[in-house]
């Protein structure tokens, strides 16, 4: 090989200075294509329905002197049809790649490589894009239900009313957006077998008390997902049950954005003691108290200080400051309060620098995590210091219908926009 192309290197010299063209034939395989097949791609952009697709190859040819030109083809679906797409094309000789974001489908690239010696090898690179997951639903939890009497039909077994039902439409927060609808949904009670078909459930007595349900979401791609939720259900003399459920305190955690938060301890004091670690869904629930006891729910995380604070918290603040973009919301002024004044300042500014800078390690005056009670209302919200906000939520006189509506806000200090990880 190395003699032969010194030979060409001699008669292109030469021809060069004769001024005579030159035409030289490529010797053994002149044109070759290589490349792994791709797994199937998912789609990671759930809103367009795309997946981002990289596909790489490398050319071989064995012709040293011709202008190599390679030229790339999107044949979409595979439907025959093949359109150029050289701004996908990246690379240079012997590696190149093919880039873009796909529909679901089946699909290939056509790879035409010209060593410029009259050698041309074109090869199909085949891809697929797939569905492969469904959102997990948002469950809305703490509801109240009553078990009241349904009368059957002797004949059918069937009921004449459906006031006892709960559905999945119940407990569903929205709904779910997928890329290969339709979406359904069916509903079950923890620990009970899943049935595609059952979206509702008939109450009796089995379902008085505190009961958890898992919801899940079904895609035209065969994908699953589900949450957990749980509600309450009671009775009032109408549908009388044997024994009396014990009342209970439940609620949620979830950032003014609607984020359920997770690993907040939350501290049951008063009649009882107790503490509840919430999981993805960011409930909690306290079990078995007593009839008109006294209790105090008080949450804490301070963790993670730097979770979702950066440079842009920074002048996100300094706008505020200077009167440019105040912040929106009585939750991000408190967020913005680094230093536990009661106040935002350029302290707060100094105090969040430091946090980014490494130089301090906590907030020291205020927890990572704060907590308002959801149902209190700030009189004025922009000042969210006006009067003292609750932090903890007081039961004062526990009735026996429970209570389940023991929801907090939750604020990240220091991260104004929003983008803390909950979860």
């Amino acid at each position: 090989m190395t003699t032969r192309r010194t030979i060409n290197l001699f008669l292109v010299t030469l021809a060069g200075l004769l001024g005579l063209p030159v035409c030289l034939t490529a010797q053994g395989e002149p044109v070759t294509v290589t490349f792994d097949p791709l797994f199937a791609q998912c789609i990671d952009d759930t809103i367009n329905c795309t997946a981002a697709v990289t596909y790489d190859f490398q050319v071989g040819v064995d012709c040293p002197f011709g202008q190599l030109q390679v030229d790339a083809f999107l044949n979409i679906f595979n439907d025959g049809s093949l359109i150029p797409i050289t701004n996908a094309l990246s690379g240079s000789y012997p590696a190149f790649s093919l880039s873009g974001e796909y529909p679901p489908g089946q699909h290939s690239f056509e790879v035409m490589v010209d060593d410029g010696c009259g050698n041309v090898q074109t090869t199909v690179l085949p891809f697929e894009v797939a569905d492969c997951a469904v959102s997990t639903p948002l469950c809305v939890a703490g509801q109240v239900f009553e078990i009241v009497q349904v009368e059957i039909d002797e004949e059918t077994g069937l009921p004449y009313e459906v006031q006892s039902y709960i559905s999945y439409e119940d407990f569903l927060a929205q709904a779910v957006q997928d890329c290969t609808p339709p979406v359904s949904y069916s509903i079950n009670v923890e620990g009970e077998a899943v049935d595609p078909e059952q979206d509702s459930i008939l109450l009796d007595c089995e379902h008085d008390g505190t009961i958890v349900l898992e919801l899940h979401a079904y895609d035209g791609a065969g994908n699953s997902s589900s949450c957990l939720t749980y509600f309450l259900g009671i009775t009032q003399g109408s549908y009388p049950c044997e024994g009396n459920v014990p009342p209970l305190i439940a609620g949620a955690i979830q950032t003014e954005d609607g984020e359920p938060v997770t690993d907040v301890m939350v501290a049951l004091t008063g009649d009882a003691a107790e503490d509840y670690l919430t999981q993805s869904d960011g409930a909690y629930v306290f079990n078995n108290l007593s009839q008109n006891g006294n209790y105090m729910v008080r949450p804490a995380l301070n963790d993670a200080p730097l979770n979702g604070v950066s440079t842009l918290d920074l002048i996100l603040i300094s706008q505020h400051i200077l009167g440019l973009q105040p912040l929106g919301s009585p939750y991000r002024r408190i967020a913005a309060d680094t230093n536990g004044s009661g106040h935002i300042t350029t302290l707060d500014i100094i105090k969040l620098r430091k946090m980014i800078l490494g130089v301090d390690t906590g907030f020291g005056n205020v927890s990572s995590w704060r907590f308002v009670d959801a149902s209190y209302l700030f009189p004025d919200p922009a000042n969210p210091w006006a009067e003292a906000f609750p932090e903890s939520i007081s039961i004062q006189g526990l009735p026996v219908s429970s209570m389940v509506d023991g929801n907090f806000i939750a604020i990240k200090t220091g991260d104004v926009n929003g983008d803390a990880v909950a979860d």
